[in-house]
């Protein structure tokens, strides 16, 4: 056992309690037994510490560092940092479940590639209760034209054509890229700073995607990140980072590229909409209606299905924004929101 590679996994967490002990479990279920497990408490107010120091009792691979002053989600995640150890490490989230063949997994396709720097696994979506709600993965060209792994500027037209690349809880680094490369995640990308992360990971190393859903992700309301994305009217964190590397990029992106990510600007300002005319704010929802009903608008969606997307949004929107609404209506239209008009992380 001793000649495998050893691998670190932080537990970032926050009043943690309902969901602690079942992430715990199937952390420490997994196949890959050389761990060196720290659940990293950021000033919990409920059970969350104590459940941890539980689990330390019982298995020698698990400790808890408790911090007494609170830090935002990019202030824990770079506590976590100063626990990498070992040849890998991974941040995995609170809430989640681990598969128990996941670990062995990815420390094998990294061991695979000596090019890559990291790894991410595909992921079912879980409800507060554990029910499947959906699937995610890696866009299939990724798998069909590059093998699996991405170099930056694969990974930035992967990311600006589809809205959607990485499953972050799943991310497994090698501890090299993480404590002498990385160093930090830096503030001022809110809830996309990992994706800020990743892709500075990739400026140096490719990225590497397996198909498999190897973990459960959960989609709960009570999950800080999951609130705000179902809550917010303004813009994506995602664009945070996105609208700089674009400008950045010089010949690395094409015309198509630079489209993909006015379109996804517009995408994002319907779901704004869409949230607005959930929570009663309708001249909000119309200024952001009218964004996708504009000349300009209709010249970025050269393809069929994006045009019907911004007609059917947009004229959505904007009538719906002149109508009252019974409550049962806007958890409807909040569902397939959210299910259509998904935030660029």
């Amino acid at each position: 056992m001793g000649d495998k590679p050893r691998v670190t996994i932080c537990v970032p967490c926050r009043n943690s309690a309902a969901t602690l002990a079942r992430t715990l479990d199937s952390i420490l279920a997994q196949t890959h037994r050389e761990l060196n497990v720290v659940v990293v408490d950021n000033a919990s107010s409920d059970a969350t510490a104590d459940i941890a120091e539980e689990f330390a009792r019982r298995d020698r691979r698990l400790s808890v560092r408790r911090y007494d002053e609170p830090t935002d989600y990019v202030g824990n995640w770079n506590r976590c940092l100063k626990f990498a150890d070992g040849d890998y490490t991974a941040l995995y989230h609170a809430d989640d479940v681990y598969l128990p063949e996941m670990v062995e997994r990815e420390v094998l396709a990294l061991q695979s590639r000596p090019d890559a720097g990291l790894v991410f696994t595909g992921a079912v979506y879980i409800d507060e209760n554990d029910r499947e709600i959906g699937r995610f993965g890696a866009p299939q060209e990724v798998f069909a034209e590059h093998g699996g792994a991405l170099d930056y500027a694969q990974a930035l037209k992967v990311y600006l054509r589809h809205g959607e690349l990485f499953m972050a809880p799943s991310a497994l680094a090698r501890t090299a890229v993480y404590r002498d490369e990385l160093r930090e995640f830096l503030p001022g990308f809110g809830y996309a700073s990992d994706i800020d992360a990743w892709l500075r990971i990739a400026e140096r190393h490719r990225l590497l995607f397996l198909p498999e859903p190897l973990m459960r992700y959960r989609r709960s309301v009570h999950s800080g990140g999951f609130a705000q994305f179902r809550a917010r009217t303004t813009l994506s964190d995602g664009f945070l980072s996105l609208g700089p590397r674009v400008r950045d990029a010089g010949s690395a992106l094409d015309d198509e590229d630079r489209r993909n990510l006015s379109y996804a600007v517009l995408k994002d300002k319907l779901r704004c909409g869409v949230v607005a005319l959930i929570q009663g704010n309708r001249a909000l929802s119309r200024e952001m209606a009218h964004a996708a009903l504009t000349s300009e608008a209709w010249a970025l969606c050269a393809w069929p299905r994006r045009r019907l997307m911004l007609l059917a949004f947009g004229w959505g929107c904007w009538l719906a924004s002149f109508l009252p609404l019974p409550t049962f209506i806007r958890a409807a239209i909040f569902e397939v929101r959210f299910n259509r008009l998904r935030p660029h992380a």
